[in-house]
C-alpha cells in the first residue's frame, strides 16, 4: 500500500515540475480542504451552542419564564440559519479549470473573514452555556447580547458573501 502512495506522490511531483501552475493547483486544493475543515469546526461549535440553548429552554420552562422562551426560539432559528451558512459557504476560490478565477488578494481577504468568524462563534457558545445556569434576572441581558452577537455574525457573513460576489464580478471582466 505504501508503494501506491509513493507512486502517487511521485506522479504529483512530476506533474508539478512539468505542468505550469499545477503546484499552485495542489496548494489551492489543500487550502480548499483546510477551509472545509475549519468551517465544519465552526458549524460544529454552533451546533453545540444550539444544544446548550435547548437545555436552557428546559430551565426557562421550569422557571416559567415564557417571555424569554419566545426570544430563545427566535435565537435558535437564527443560529440554525447561520450554522448552515457557515457550513455551506463558498470556498472563496476556484479550481484550476474554472472560467472565473479569484486572485490571491481576494482569497486572503476571504480567509481573514473566515478566521475572524471564530470570535463570534466563541461568544455565541459562551452565552448559550451561561443560559443553562443563569439567574432569572440576568436572562434578558444575556439573551439581548446573544442576539446582538448573532446579528453581528450574520452581518459578517453578508460582507463575506459580497466580497466573494464582487471578486467573481471583477474576475469576469
Amino acid at each position: 500500500m505504501s508503494d501506491l502512495g509513493n507512486t502517487i506522490r511521485n506522479a504529483g511531483d512530476w506533474l508539478a515540475k512539468h505542468i505550469p501552475g499545477f503546484a499552485g493547483y495542489i496548494k489551492r486544493e489543500e487550502r480548499r480542504r483546510a477551509d472545509k475543515l475549519y468551517r465544519d469546526y465552526l458549524a460544529s461549535k454552533m451546533t453545540q451552542s444550539r444544544a446548550h440553548l435547548s437545555r436552557a429552554t428546559v430551565v426557562l420552562t421550569d422557571s416559567q419564564d415564557f417571555a424569554s422562551l419566545k426570544t430563545v426560539s427566535r435565537i435558535d432559528a437564527k443560529l440554525e440559519t447561520n450554522t448552515d451558512r457557515i457550513r455551506l459557504a463558498d470556498y472563496g476560490y476556484t479550481g484550476w479549470f474554472d472560467l472565473v478565477q479569484i486572485d490571491q488578494d481576494q482569497l486572503a481577504q476571504l480567509y481573514e473573514f473566515d478566521v475572524n468568524l471564530a470570535r463570534f462563534v466563541d461568544e455565541i457558545s459562551e452565552s448559550c452555556k451561561k443560559l443553562e445556569s443563569v439567574k432569572p434576572e440576568e436572562t434578558a441581558l444575556i439573551l439581548s447580547g446573544l442576539s446582538e452577537t448573532i446579528d453581528s455574525l450574520e452581518e459578517k457573513l453578508k460582507e463575506r458573501d459580497n466580497l466573494f460576489i464582487n471578486g467573481i464580478k471583477r474576475g469576469e471582466g
